[in-house]
């Protein structure tokens, strides 16, 4: 009880901030376990334990995501084509399908090609890489 009444009555600093301190880490504790409980049960309310065909129907959200992706990033890299087609390609250019005489037809498909492959793989990486739905 002396000690007590000893721990109120002092005047430095540590006793109280270590008081607080305590206090901080237990609120912290409680929170982070609450959080947890919330967390395992949205999870369980999303996937029901008897429901075998989760991973189906996840992969066929991404097959249907995946599929208006590639539709976004065509539409995007043939805008981009009809506002600066090529005329003239370049010989050496990775979009050249080779051979002596160059076809700008099949330039600008291979042009199409890449800039779609590089419109897609932009919106893989902003959606899908590093954690993203984690």
């Amino acid at each position: 009880m002396f000690k007590m009444l000893k721990l109120w009555k002092n005047e430095s600093a540590r006793v109280p901030l270590t008081i607080i301190g305590i206090l901080f880490l237990l609120i912290s504790t409680a929170v982070s376990i609450h959080i947890t409980q919330m967390d395992l049960e949205m999870a369980q309310s999303r996937q029901p334990v008897g429901n075998v065909k989760g991973a189906d129907d996840a992969f066929s959200f991404f097959i249907s995501d995946m599929a208006n992706a590639i539709n976004y990033a065509a539409m995007d890299a043939l805008q981009q084509m009809g506002e600066t087609p090529v005329i003239d390609p370049d010989p050496g250019s990775q979009y050249n399908p080779g051979g002596g005489q160059i076809d700008v037809a099949e330039f600008n498909k291979n042009w199409a090609k890449g800039m779609t492959m590089h419109h897609l793989n932009n919106y893989i990486e902003s959606n899908f890489m590093y954690n993203r739905f984690d």
